[in-house]
């Protein structure tokens, strides 16, 4: 688990505020897509590689065999899974094990590391967005 200024540098507390002063989950999610997308323009983005080989172990349910990826790419198996690795701070296989299967597996896991139901995190977090009984307002 990563502190937001750890992942996002400088720009979190920016993106935090502009979260927080939005009245709309439209309006949140559009400054979400602002700020993401600056960030993301500022660097070259993974090589195209390892959106082939995530898709296809995604789409195997990462049944599909490493070695046979890396041939496929044209890389040896140590090279695919140490490119990765340093891209994305995983091997594909428990990259590909990370996924959450349904709503009951995340809000599980979810309590286990915050403490507490999505719902009351995102309460603490954003308190304008919930009515006064608690209840999260529907998106408009």
């Amino acid at each position: 688990m990563l502190e937001l200024g750890t992942l996002l540098g400088p720009v979190a507390g920016e993106l935090v505020e502009r979260l927080r002063s939005a009245r709309t989950w439209t309006d949140r999610f559009l400054e979400l897509d602002t700020v993401l997308a600056r960030i993301a323009g500022t660097r070259d983005g993974p090589a195209p590689e390892f959106g082939w080989a995530w898709r296809r172990l995604s789409a195997s349910h990462g049944r599909a065999g490493v070695a046979a990826l890396a041939r496929e790419i044209g890389w040896s198996r140590r090279h695919l899974s140490e490119r990765f690795r340093r891209e994305f701070g995983l091997t594909p296989k428990v990259a590909a094990r990370a996924g959450y299967y349904d709503q009951a597996y995340l809000h599980r896991e979810w309590r286990e590391l915050a403490g507490c139901t999505p719902t009351r995190w995102l309460a603490g977090e954003f308190p304008s967005v919930h009515d006064s009984h608690g209840e999260a307002e529907h998106p408009q």
